[in-house]
């Protein structure tokens, strides 16, 4: 069931959001994947103190979703990196567009830019890379949200 990840959600998984190779390390590339069930598809919401903003966090990292180098523009690469303490470029916004029972979709909005998680061109590929751009009702913007069990 997918539930809203708001609050002290433990965990959700967005599915096919990912990290690139699985990797751990500084700059890994997210991407979109064909959800598998694999710990660099667990990514973790955690409230910031704002009540506002949520950090994404790779449950086989621990590292953060952060746009590189702060990028304001459309197109910024997303990436995976250290979390840093009130880091703008690492806050998303979660607005639910359709919180229905058993269905979150929403999207994620960066508190730096005001830009939002989409998949580049709207690609359905596996491996598609992931970017900031500019918010609108296209589906590539939006996300479901479900709960871990």
């Amino acid at each position: 069931m997918f539930t809203r990840a708001m609050g002290r959600a433990p965990g959700v998984r967005i599915p096919r959001l990912s990290v690139v190779g699985q990797s751990g390390g500084y700059g890994a590339s997210v991407i979109q994947r064909e959800c598998s069930g694999a710990q660099d598809q667990t990514i973790r919401l955690a409230l910031e103190s704002d009540g506002q903003h949520v950090t994404l966090r790779p449950a086989h990292s621990g590292m953060c979703v952060d746009v590189a180098e702060a990028a304001a523009g459309d197109g910024g690469d997303v990436q995976q990196w250290e979390c840093w303490a009130g880091a703008l470029n690492q806050q998303w916004r979660l607005e639910l567009v359709e919180d229905t029972p058993g269905r979150s979709v929403g999207t994620l909005r960066a508190a730096h830019s005001g830009r939002c998680l989409s998949v580049v061109g709207g690609s359905t590929d596996n491996g598609a890379g992931i970017v900031q751009w500019s918010c609108t009702d296209a589906l590539h913007l939006r996300w479901r949200i479900e709960a871990l069990r």
